[in-house]
């Protein structure tokens, strides 16, 4: 298969324009830049923005410091323009070769640049600020720069290097973007050299959680065919994301509901063996299972009777919208921006990180109430349509491109 960054060159080496910015000069030209396509919250808002964006005529490329990521398809679907600049690994062992390759993916990603010539440069996570800040001061014309917040507290707010890096990239930009109040209040009290700092919100496609089917979960897992109520979570198998809390919490369940499953549903980050290891040391490697990243999440939520975030640290949580979206009762580690969706007593249970015997508790009452579940899934529904739809998203970001160009 071409790769698209040089499916979209011309002859002489250049990367063709749109035409339809050419029906329209007044929209600003918009490079979209992070790190992967992978599965996630911030790759599958890129895409949603992406989509709206060409929906209405914008002329958009999108950026790639890595090669990987299932949601390249959809946006070879739209016909966008994906430049990926195969960034050496440093990590996890020191090597010369990625030093020595760093000059030349430097020249491609400048030549890049000043080729599409764009007006703005949104930056969706940290590295991708990194990377960002380095080739605006080098571009032909002035170029706007948003960066984003998605999360409270993350690696970088840690290190003193790291956040040295992020008030650097701060003196430069021209806007950042949070998605939650949550990350808005984190960034102004720990960063320095802050730019205006507004709030986006998520969206989230209902139109397209609708038209899907659900999926009957024990006749997709045979593992879980005799249990009669089945949680789910939707998480990559990440540190931050609080699966060995959840662990813990699943133990207390099953001493109280041996006939109660949880699905755990992520792309392997590195901790799928030693979570596998932790949940057969506690008994629950039968009712607990790991079935990897799928494509279908809305189809499975739709089967399953009510949903669980344990995560560690959160902006605007895409899982939680997706649960409540498809009609599920929520519970909740209360991080981040979580509580801007899930309000307690209401939609869910939000309960503190790194408990449990409360998320244990909590999970315990959906098991025992249908009737709750579904009051608290209608609500959650309805929440999602109210203050979180997809288009709303789009509109602000036009807005926000419009007032920066």
């Amino acid at each position: 298969m071409v790769p698209a960054d040089k499916a979209n060159q011309n002859a002489h080496g250049k990367y063709r324009r749109s035409t339809r910015l050419l029906a329209d000069n007044k929209k600003p030209r918009i490079v979209l830049m992070i790190g992967s396509l992978r599965e996630g919250g911030a790759e599958a808002q890129l895409v949603y923005l992406v989509r709206g964006l060409v929906e209405r005529g914008w002329d958009v490329a999108v950026m790639t410091l890595h090669g990987e990521g299932v949601r390249l398809e959809e946006l070879n679907e739209l016909g966008v323009l994906v430049f990926t600049v195969n960034l050496p690994r440093f990590r996890p062992r020191w090597s010369p070769l990625p030093w020595l390759k760093l000059p030349l993916v430097l020249r491609r990603t400048l030549r890049f640049l000043r080729s599409w010539n764009p007006d703005i440069i949104h930056a969706f996570l940290f590295w991708s600020h990194v990377w960002a800040r380095l080739f605006v001061p080098f571009l032909p014309h002035q170029v706007r720069l948003i960066t984003s917040r998605r999360q409270t507290s993350s690696d970088k707010r840690d290190s003193r290097l790291l956040l040295g890096m992020e008030n650097w990239i701060n003196k430069r930009a021209n806007l950042v973007v949070a998605n939650s109040r949550a990350c808005a209040r984190a960034a102004l009290r720990k960063e320095k050299n802050l730019p205006p700092v507004i709030i986006v919100r998520n969206g989230i496609d209902l139109a397209a959680i609708d038209a899907t089917e659900g999926v009957d979960l024990r006749s997709e897992f045979p593992a879980l065919a005799n249990y009669r109520r089945i949680g789910i979570t939707v998480a990559n198998l990440l540190p931050h994301k609080g699966y060995g809390t959840l662990l813990r919490a699943w133990k207390i369940v099953h001493r109280e509901a041996p006939d109660a499953a949880l699905l755990c549903i992520g792309a392997d980050d590195g901790m799928g063996r030693e979570l596998e290891l932790e949940a057969r040391r506690l008994g629950i490697d039968k009712c607990v299972l790991f079935a990897g990243a799928r494509r279908d999440v809305p189809a499975l939520l739709k089967g399953a009777d009510f949903a669980v975030h344990a995560s560690d640290d959160e902006g605007l949580p895409n899982a939680v919208m997706e649960y409540m979206a498809c009609g599920l009762p929520v519970v909740a580690t209360d991080v981040g921006g979580t509580g801007e969706l899930v309000r307690l007593w209401k939609e869910g249970y939000l309960v503190p990180r790194k408990d449990p015997e409360i998320l244990a508790e909590r999970l315990m009452d959906l098991i025992i109430s249908p009737s709750l579940c579904r009051r608290f899934g209608e609500a959650g529904r309805k929440r999602i349509e109210e203050r979180f739809p997809l288009d709303g998203m789009i509109r602000r970001y036009i807005k926000i491109y419009k007032a920066l160009k």
